[in-house]
């Protein structure tokens, strides 16, 4: 066998059945920190009990229960592997894919994106404190700003020929989207607390610190994130069109995160169906359920701007990997409906663009900050 089948294909790395899970009990008999070589984390339960391994001179199982430690070398062809009594050795790891259930829900990695992997038995401390469920941003003034870890992966971006309030122009042809490093993405849209204590101002028209920021143009929203890169040495931008729907939908292909009824979108959304008689301004960020990934108010509440231009999706077959729209344009793209908007303009798929210039109470954002930041 080659030392090669530690590399597993270009596809190995895929994001299974995402749906919400609850974090790895304390109590099983093993947990796994993972490092990726991109820069994220994973802690999760292993769905085996022992690693196989080839050496230059046996092939073994080695128990989870003896090991301390696995370093996979940067030609992702070696391992090195720690034995609880201090023992070393070096092979091939056997496996087509390490799988885990993680807070994200269940993922398989390919082992050719592993770096260190750390084995602990039942409760005890285990190496990556938790940072893989989010981080924090210190916006000064005791502000911060909460972020949770968008893992890499695929997805199918825009809307099947079938799916009710589809615009058909904007939305297909249907194509899949490779997101080749995880990054960091605002738990919440930005709030009017935050955005003041930045800017030094307030543009909101429906004014409470809690609420998303509004009445910002995408001029406005650029400035907010060039100030907090300033502000935090972090590198802080808008999203990716293509970041924000691979996000948004975190393992889903339903018309919301949450189903394709529109009673589904009522517990995940703010817009018209949960208004009433009554108009409802925007409300305060989280108060409606997360997807799977933790991002609170991606549908509804306000729209939100992302970096690209608008333009049409690709035609071709093949997969794209990370893209970035259009060169140039006239309308900045803004996605995830807003309060007043109709069910169908929550669609995750659905997208427009507008002047960048333009700002009403209906337009807000959210940051993201690239991978090993």
């Amino acid at each position: 066998m080659s030392v090669r089948q530690l590399i597993i294909t270009s596809a190995a790395f895929c994001l299974v059945g995402l749906v919400a899970a609850a974090p790895a009990e304390t109590n099983h008999p093993f947990r796994l920190a993972v490092d990726l070589s991109d820069g994220s984390h994973f802690i999760g339960i292993p769905s085996i009990a022992s690693v196989p391994v080839k050496t230059s001179y046996a092939k073994m199982d080695i128990l989870l229960e003896t090991l301390r430690f696995i370093r996979v070398e940067a030609d992702h062809q070696t391992a090195s592997l720690e034995l609880r009594n201090g023992d070393k050795l070096n092979g091939v790891v056997d496996l087509g894919a390490l799988d885990l259930e993680t807070i994200f829900g269940k993922v398989s990695i390919g082992v050719e994106h592993l770096h260190n992997v750390e084995v602990a038995l039942g409760g005890e401390e285990i190496g990556m404190g938790g940072e893989e469920r989010g981080m924090d941003l210190d916006l000064g003034g005791g502000v911060k700003m909460e972020l949770v870890w968008i893992p890499l992966g695929s997805f199918q971006m825009g809307s099947p020929d079938a799916e009710e309030g589809r615009n058909a122009d904007r939305e297909g042809p249907v194509h899949r989207v490779r997101i080749s490093k995880g990054f960091w993405m605002g738990k919440y849209e930005v709030t009017q607390q935050q955005y003041e204590q930045v800017m030094g101002s307030n543009s909101a028209r429906f004014k409470r610190s809690k609420n998303p920021v509004e009445k910002v143009n995408w001029h406005h929203a650029k400035a907010f994130c060039e100030a907090v890169t300033k502000k935090t040495g972090r590198t802080v931008r808008l999203p990716r069109e293509a970041e924000w729907e691979y996000a948004c939908r975190a393992g889903t292909k339903t018309r919301y995160y949450t189903g394709d009824d529109e009673i589904d979108l009522a517990v995940a959304a703010w817009y018209k169906g949960t208004r009433g008689k009554k108009p409802h301004p925007p409300h305060p960020v989280g108060q409606k359920i997360p997807n799977a990934w933790g991002l609170h108010d991606m549908l509804g509440n306000v729209r939100e701007w992302c970096e690209d231009w608008i333009g049409r999706y690709p035609s071709g077959s093949g997969a794209v990997t990370d893209p970035t729209g259009p060169a140039t344009g006239s309308a900045r793209v803004f996605r995830g409906g807003s309060w007043i908007d109709a069910a169908g303009k929550c669609r995750v798929a659905y997208r427009h663009g507008i002047n960048p210039d333009y700002a009403d109470a209906l337009i807000g954002f959210r940051v993201c900050l690239p991978a090993a930041q």
